[in-house]
């Protein structure tokens, strides 16, 4: 009789902190079987989601359009999550809200020309964000980063995009193809699933003779943050729990926690019966895993 919800523990980083790490260490640029390394697993991850089906067999139509470095995260033993769905919409539940409202909702710097818009979505929006996160991982360069978000949004929809290899010499041509099917203007001119990206991907590492691999990320993800992982072992060693060696926010968290309670209390109205007469109303437990 208790609503709950249970999140799974990711131990890893995203891609806004791995690059950080990265400067930090001065480890100058991803690898290439790194970077495709990842966006391969965030194929997989997209993928699954677009895809998927309700109870009754009939296509979600799901949309996550906040396709960005701080919603990637690779873990520690290698594998990569799209993570946060919490602004995904589905075409099942025929929700326009941010559509009607006018209101963008997502990364402005990862955002399709029709996301910028405010124009309705599908899962190709999805797959430009991800070309564009590609290429900034391949080249080492921003792709759309104005002096403002409307400057940023005038890039996305209004501008002739850079091809990699003006940004990186010598980057190769059979990728370059691949990131700029990914980055197409015209949605019917991009890859239409991340099926599609996902086997032009696996081609070029064949191809090339890539070492790409869930074993070689995990050790790079290691080397990177190797004094994190010691401190968080070192503490585990001592009993503590893994809360207080990783450094949060108290506010921060709380806030946060406060206004996911909020929607869960809210989804709890709609999804809960009330209570018979005499008996008291179910308690609402609501547990956030760190």
């Amino acid at each position: 009789g208790r609503y709950f919800i249970a999140m799974e523990h990711v131990h890893g980083e995203d891609l806004r902190a791995i690059v950080r790490q990265m400067k930090k260490k001065e480890v100058l640029e991803f690898s290439l079987e790194h970077a495709i390394g990842i966006v391969l697993g965030a194929c997989a991850g997209l993928s699954y989601a677009h895809e998927k089906r309700g109870l009754d067999g009939a296509a979600l139509g799901i949309v996550h359009r906040d396709v960005s470095p701080q919603n990637i995260v690779v873990t520690f033993d290698g594998d990569v999550k799209v993570v946060d769905f919490g602004i995904a919409r589905s075409e099942a539940r025929r929700s326009e809200e941010n559509t009607r409202s006018g209101k963008l909702k997502g990364k402005v710097p990862y955002m399709s020309p029709e996301q910028a818009r405010g124009e309705s979505l599908d899962r190709r929006s999805d797959l430009f964000s991800l070309g564009t996160i590609l290429f900034e991982l391949t080249t080492g360069k921003r792709l759309f980063k104005g002096q403002s978000e409307f400057e940023t949004l005038k890039l996305i929809c209004d501008r002739e995009y850079p091809r990699p290899s003006e940004v990186k010499p010598g980057y190769p041509a059979e990728l370059e193809a691949i990131v700029m099917k990914a980055l197409a203007k015209e949605r019917d001119q991009r890859y239409a699933s991340g099926r599609e990206l996902q086997h032009d991907l696996e081609a070029f590492v064949r191809e090339q003779k890539l070492q790409v691999s869930r074993l070689s990320l995990e050790r790079f993800m290691r080397d990177l943050f190797s004094e994190q992982l010691a401190r968080e072992e070192a503490a585990l060693h001592e009993g503590k729990r893994l809360a207080d060696v990783v450094h949060v926010d108290d506010r921060a968290l709380e806030a946060s926690n406060a206004l996911e309670l909020s929607a869960v209390q809210r989804i709890s109205r709609v999804i809960a019966p009330p209570p018979p007469p005499g008996r008291s109303p179910a308690v609402l437990v609501f547990a956030v895993l760190i």
